[in-house]
C-alpha cells in the first residue's frame, strides 16, 4: 500500500506601484507577490501635489496575475503676493498658482532703475512659477540708473539706459544720497533722450553732461542754485540739434554761464520770476530765439549772454541794473530795445552788430559813456533820440563803456 503527497509551488506575481512622478517615501515599489498573498501597499509623495489614491488596486489583496497600480494626484494651489519695493506692477500676474502653471512674470517698472528680477522670501530669484511650491512673497530687486558717489555727484548712468531712455526726471536724491552735481558727459550720446527734467538741489553741471543727445527737445530747469553747467568750450547742452525750449521752474534765481551755448535750435526761453542773473554765454549763439521775457527780478544780463541770437526786440525790465558786456552783440535781427530804468551800466560792445532802428531809454538822465572802464569822468550824453541812441550803441560808441552817473 502507497501514500502518495502531491507538493506545488504556487505561482510568484510581479506587482508595480508606479508613482506617476512621486518620490517613494515608505515600502516598496516593485514587489514579487506569490499567488493569492496580498501585496503590501506602498507611500508616495510628490512636491506640489496631494494623493488622491490608485488608479485600481483590484488584485492587490490576492495576488492572481502581475499588476500595476498608479498613483494619482491633485494639484495643491498656493498664493502669490508682489512687491514691487518702490515700483509699480508692470502687469497682472496671477494671485495664486500650481506647480504646473506656466507663468512668465512681468517685471514691474520704476523710473531710474532697472529691474533686477523677482526673489522669493528664500532670496532665491524667480523668473516663472512653474516648477515652483509652496505660499510665495516676490519682492522687486533694483539697480539704480545711475552711479551716484558719496558727495552726491551722478557720475555714470547704465547703458541701457544711455541707449533706450526717452525722458528723464533727474530725482532729488537715490538712496538716500541727495544728487547735487551731474559730472562730465554723463548723459552724452543718450541718442533717444527728448524730454529731461533737472532738480532743484542739482548745483553744477559737468561738461559736455548731455552732449549730443541728438532727439532731445525739452528741458525743464529746476535747478534753483546751479552756478556751473558746462564751459565755453564744452558747453552742458552742446550738439543738441532739437533742443527748443527751456522751462526754468519756480524758484530758480540763476540761469549759469555757458547754460545753452551753442543751441541752435532753442526758441522758446521760460524764465521764472526770481532769476536775477542770467549769466555769461548763457544763450550765445541760440540763432532760432527771436523774443525772450525778462523778468522783473532779473538784476544783471551777463557778457555776451545772448551773444548772435535771432531777437528781434528787447524789453531789459525794471530790475535790471547791469548788461555785461556783448550781451546782445550781433544779434542781427534786433531791431528794437527800451532800457529799463534802473540800468547803470553798459557794457563794451553790448549791441555791436544789430540792426537796432531804436533804443529808448527809460530814465534818460545823467548818462555817460567812457574807454575807460570805472574813469570818474567821460562824455556825458543825451539819450532822448532813440535812433541816435541805436547808432551810438551800434557804431558810433558800441565799443565804449555806458554808465549812469
Amino acid at each position: 500500500s502507497l501514500v502518495l503527497k502531491m507538493y506545488y509551488t504556487r505561482d510568484a506575481y510581479t506587482v508595480t506601484f508606479a508613482g506617476n512622478g512621486g518620490t517613494l517615501k515608505s515600502g516598496t515599489a516593485t514587489q514579487t507577490v506569490r499567488y493569492g498573498n496580498a501585496a503590501a501597499i506602498p507611500t508616495f509623495t510628490r512636491n506640489g501635489y496631494t494623493f488622491s489614491g490608485w488608479d485600481s488596486t483590484a488584485g492587490c489583496d490576492a495576488v492572481a496575475s502581475d499588476l500595476t497600480v498608479t498613483a494619482q494626484w491633485q494639484t495643491v494651489t498656493y498664493s502669490v503676493t508682489y512687491d514691487p519695493n518702490g515700483g509699480t506692477l508692470g502687469g497682472v500676474d496671477p494671485a495664486t498658482y500650481t506647480v504646473e502653471n506656466d507663468v512668465l512674470l512681468t517685471p514691474p517698472v520704476r523710473s531710474l532703475y532697472a529691474f533686477s528680477g523677482w526673489y522669493d522670501q528664500n532670496g532665491a530669484k524667480v523668473e516663472n512659477l512653474s516648477g515652483h511650491t509652496g505660499n510665495l512673497t516676490l519682492t522687486a530687486r533694483w539697480t539704480p540708473c545711475f552711479t551716484v558717489s558719496d558727495a552726491g555727484e551722478i557720475t555714470a548712468i547704465l547703458p541701457e539706459v544711455r541707449a533706450s531712455a526717452t525722458e528723464i526726471v533727474i530725482p532729488d536724491d537715490l538712496d538716500g544720497v541727495a544728487i547735487t552735481s551731474i559730472g562730465d558727459g554723463v548723459f552724452a550720446d543718450c541718442v533717444l533722450l527728448t524730454a529731461v527734467t533737472i532738480p532743484e538741489g542739482i548745483v553744477s553741471i559737468g561738461e559736455g553732461a548731455f552732449q549730443n543727445c541728438a532727439a532731445l527737445t525739452d528741458v525743464y530747469w529746476n535747478a534753483i542754485a546751479c552756478t556751473v553747467a558746462g564751459s565755453d568750450s564744452d558747453p552742458a547742452f552742446a550738439e543738441c540739434p532739437l533742443l527748443g525750449r527751456v522751462v526754468f521752474g519756480n524758484g530758480v534765481t540763476m540761469v549759469p554761464d555757458f547754460c545753452f551755448l551753442g543751441c541752435s535750435g532753442l526758441s522758446s526761453v521760460t524764465l521764472s520770476t526770481g532769476i536775477g542773473t542770467i549769466g555769461e554765454w548763457a544763450f550765445a549763439g541760440c540763432e532760432a530765439l527771436t523774443g525772450i521775457e525778462l523778468p522783473d527780478g532779473l538784476t544783471a544780463i551777463g557778457a555776451r549772454a545772448f551773444l548772435s541770437t535771432g531777437l528781434t526786440s528787447v524789453s531789459i525790465s525794471v530790475g535790471v541794473q547791469t548788461v555785461g558786456d556783448g550781451a546782445f552783440e550781433n544779434c542781427a535781427s534786433l531791431a528794437s530795445v527800451s532800457v529799463g530804468a534802473n540800468v547803470t551800466a553798459i557794457g563794451e560792445n553790448a549791441f555791436r552788430g544789430c540792426a537796432l532802428s531804436a533804443a529808448t531809454f527809460l530814465d534818460e538822465s545823467g548818462w555817460y559813456v567812457t574807454t575807460v572802464r570805472g574813469a570818474n569822468a567821460g562824455t556825458d550824453l543825451s539819450v532822448s533820440a532813440p535812433a541816435q541812441n541805436a547808432a551810438r550803441l551800434t557804431t558810433e560808441y558800441a565799443s565804449w563803456f555806458w554808465y549812469k552817473s
